[in-house]
């Protein structure tokens, strides 16, 4: 019976993790508590179509995006071609005015990244084309001269 039930919960927190197609993101209206981002407040934040396939990211660079690794671990750079990057957008669907959409012609996941722990989940998009017309994040200044490190 113990083990019925264990395989039960597995089967369910597998599915729960498991990354869902576009067409099955959850309507963003049905987000408690969430506040509208108004146009051009967070210009720099990236929707990734990765193959059928949603993530976020942050444009750190005119032509780099900063993302995820688990959302580029199970790609192959062959698939780039399939790729878009849609930045300055208000909705999933990646519309709105002033949205900037551009193709992928690279990517690199951290050479130390672990899928099992996460750790060093990040990875680096290359645009296949500048966005010059769209401000970067700012990113925090280095701080190894300072008294403010990291734990």
């Amino acid at each position: 019976m113990r083990l019925t039930f264990g395989a039960i919960g597995l089967f369910c927190l597998v599915g729960l993790v498991q990354s869902h197609p576009f067409y099955e993101v959850a309507n963003p209206d049905q987000i408690v508590k969430s506040i509208p981002a108004v146009a051009s407040e967070f210009p720099y934040t990236t929707l990734l179509k990765l193959n059928g396939s949603l993530c976020g990211g942050s444009l750190i660079g005119s032509s780099h995006v900063l993302t995820a690794a688990h959302c580029l671990y199970d790609h192959a750079v062959s698939e780039v071609s399939s790729f878009n990057v849609i930045v300055n957008m208000l909705s999933v669907g990646g519309g709105g005015n002033g949205a900037v959409i551009r193709g992928v012609k690279n990517f690199i996941v951290h050479p130390n990244y672990n899928p099992n722990t996460q750790d060093n989940d990040v990875a680096l998009l290359v645009l296949n084309s500048p966005i010059t017309n769209i401000e970067p994040v700012v990113l925090p200044a280095d701080t190894r001269d300072s008294s403010v490190r990291a734990q």
